[in-house]
């Protein structure tokens, strides 16, 4: 299964998270580099994904691409040989399952990168919401050392 490595799929909507961090990619790369690494950490080892390359020495939006597409290639052998499997890891990832359904409607060949793309932004999004949760207890520390 061949996909474009350099953008997502013109067919579907990009999932809110990616888009946040690509954002922040924009505004402070070496902060997306830290998050991308941060995201690796919460990828459920049942992808049994290689070693990911190290987003502070490669572009980080050809590492997300890059781990989009090894999420797709394990995605399709879980398809192939344990839906049941696939379908608990993305419930427990808490990927929507509104948004589930709509991936499975798309052409064969784009639903693994669909999925892959929203196990990305679901972790993407719980990472920006670990930083914040910091940061604001952080902020709360602050004050309350004044």
């Amino acid at each position: 299964m061949e996909q474009d490595s350099k953008a997502m799929d013109a067919n579907t909507e990009t999932p809110a998270g990616i888009v946040r961090w690509e954002q922040t990619l924009d505004s402070d790369a070496s902060e997306a580099r830290d998050m991308l690494n941060d995201m690796l950490s919460l990828i459920p080892a049942t992808f049994r994904m290689p070693e990911a390359v190290d987003a502070t020495e490669h572009n980080p939006r050809d590492v997300l691409y890059e781990i989009r597409d090894q999420l797709a290639k394990a995605i399709v052998k879980l398809i192939d040989h344990d839906m049941n499997k696939l379908m608990q890891v993305l419930y427990r990832i808490d990927v929507p399952e509104i948004l589930v359904n709509d991936a499975f409607s798309l052409p064969f060949q784009q639903i693994p990168v669909r999925l892959a793309e929203l196990i990305l932004a679901r972790q993407l999004q719980k990472v920006f919401t670990q930083r914040e949760h910091a940061r604001q207890t952080e902020s709360s520390l602050l004050n309350k050392a004044d």
